[in-house]
């Protein structure tokens, strides 16, 4: 962000990429989800070597964890809370990416994961935006402090989602210091036979039939909705699914296409 250059961020200096050849520096961390873009301008426009150049991995770059029994517990109160509001609306949703990864394969949230993750289909749109306040007032009463959503839109075309469709409804506690995460409910674009969806640097795509046959996953003494073939869900958005990775990066993923935009 060039209009932040020459200021500082919690003591720290902001300056402009150009910079960096001017300095004596031993490695640049790379900590955004746009690492491929980032890498791509730090070794051909300014010719850093790749040695030097090192993506720091999801766990390192999350403002929180679910390490510690209060978190996860406030957590899953949260993701019980939401789904039951959610259903109570009537609006279509599972469970998805690493928070069904999380209580599909560890009954629990993974330990590093940050934030959960609930998936709709664009025809909910209209019921979610119309369902807002009533959402956001379950979740105040069951969590003790007030909510808000901010609707986050597609910046290119990727298969059925077309710029400017919304991407994302983002759920937050208006106070951060709450312990409670943040809440992304991915908006899935599906006709009879695929399912695309994009978040800011990459887009995915998936078979239908995922989200149009549901089943339903105990948990914690509620039950939420999974895909109905979740372990082929799985394997198809992670591949080696089973095996915990704290090192765990967007580059993983098994059903993204990276998004080729130009660096500023």
């Amino acid at each position: 962000d060039s209009a932040k250059h020459g200021g500082q961020l919690l003591g720290v200096s902001i300056i402009s990429p150009q910079e960096l050849l001017e300095l004596d520096f031993d490695i640049v961390m790379v900590a955004s989800e746009y690492f491929e873009q980032i890498e791509q301008q730090l070794e051909q426009r300014l010719r850093i070597p790749k040695n030097k150049i090192q993506v720091l991995s999801a766990n390192l770059i999350k403002p929180m964890h679910f390490d510690s029994v209060q978190t996860r517990q406030k957590a899953e109160q949260l993701l019980i809370s939401l789904c039951a509001a959610l259903t109570s609306c009537q609006i279509k949703h599972y469970i998805d990416a690493g928070t069904l990864l999380g209580v599909v394969r560890d009954d629990g949230l993974i330990p590093w994961d940050d934030d959960l993750d609930i998936a709709v289909p664009s025809d909910m749109i209209a019921a979610i935006r119309q369902k807002r306040e009533t959402i956001l007032d379950t979740l105040a009463a069951q969590t003790g402090c007030l909510w808000q959503v901010t609707e986050l839109f597609a910046d290119q075309h990727y298969g059925l989602v077309k710029k400017g469709d919304i991407r994302n409804f983002k759920l937050a506690p208006i106070d951060r210091a709450s312990g409670f995460p943040l809440v992304d409910l991915f908006v899935k674009y599906l006709n009879e036979h695929t399912m695309d969806y994009v978040i800011s640097s990459r887009g995915f795509t998936m078979p239908a039939k995922h989200m149009h046959c549901l089943a339903q996953q105990e948990f914690r003494g509620a039950k939420l909705f999974i895909p109905s073939q979740v372990e082929a869900y799985l394997k198809g958005h992670y591949g080696d699914w089973q095996t915990p990775n704290p090192n765990w990066t967007l580059e993983h993923l098994q059903s993204a296409t990276v998004f080729k935009r130009p660096m500023q």
